[in-house]
């Protein structure tokens, strides 16, 4: 994953918001996103959205809807690191509410860049927030496993059935609910600038605690150390 080697700025506010979401667009969705970014420009023009998602898999019709809006840029899965890197060094919120997700690299690298982060709890991206310190997160409609157990159930081992239901939802106008976490996550950072600051400088905290490479390396080798010497 890209990390931020000695990570130690956190993010100000600069009288801008910009956006990132970076993902395969339906499934980790984009589209709630985009939709939510559309409601936010009514009344806020100091926001802008940045999609980063494989081209190549997106509608026409959607394509061309996000070439229509204001302030939103959307780019084609295809930078290499340095360039992804940037993107997170120039923007100032992730929004992911994904709704099939293992681990979730995307948000560690957030996290190692000062990045806030707006989720769907699914499996490991609880790991990744602190409600209301680094960010906000909200279940996730089409979760399909035991939140005790973390057992299958199965529903959409073909992601033919995944599809299915993500789109049937998305039609019938049952996703709103996402759309709507995602504008009032946005809006707090609006009404208040120096939430930007707190919760970027805790997504560093949570970094170094948790997901910093050279501590992971050192607990991966402790482990084996003791392990070999029993």
């Amino acid at each position: 994953p890209i990390e931020q080697q000695g990570a130690t700025e956190a993010k100000r506010f600069m009288g801008q918001i910009k956006l990132l979401f970076p993902g395969t667009f339906y499934m980790k969705g984009g589209l709630e996103v985009v939709r939510a970014y559309e409601k936010l420009r009514k009344s806020h023009d100091n926001i802008s959205l940045t999609v980063v998602t494989a081209l190549h898999m997106l509608r026409d019709q959607d394509i061309k809807h996000m070439q229509s809006l204001p302030g939103l840029t959307i780019l084609d899965a295809k930078l290499n690191e340095k360039q992804m890197a940037e993107m997170y060094r120039s923007h100032d919120l992730l929004l992911l509410p994904t709704y099939r997700e293992g681990f979730g690299l995307v948000l560690v690298e957030a996290l190692s860049y000062a990045m806030p982060i707006i989720i769907t709890d699914q499996y490991a991206t609880g790991e990744m927030i602190q409600e209301g310190i680094n960010g906000f997160s909200y279940p996730n409609p089409l979760r399909d496993y035991d939140t005790r157990s973390f057992q299958m159930f199965g529903r959409y081992h073909d992601p033919k059935a995944f599809y299915k239901e993500l789109f049937s939802l998305q039609n019938s106008g049952k996703l709103s609910p996402i759309e709507d976490f995602l504008v009032n996550s946005v809006e707090k950072f609006i009404k208040d600038p120096s939430l930007l600051e707190r919760q970027s400088r805790a997504s560093l905290a949570l970094y170094s605690q948790k997901f910093d490479s050279k501590k992971l390396s050192e607990k991966i080798e402790e482990v084996f150390l003791k392990s070999v010497t029993r």
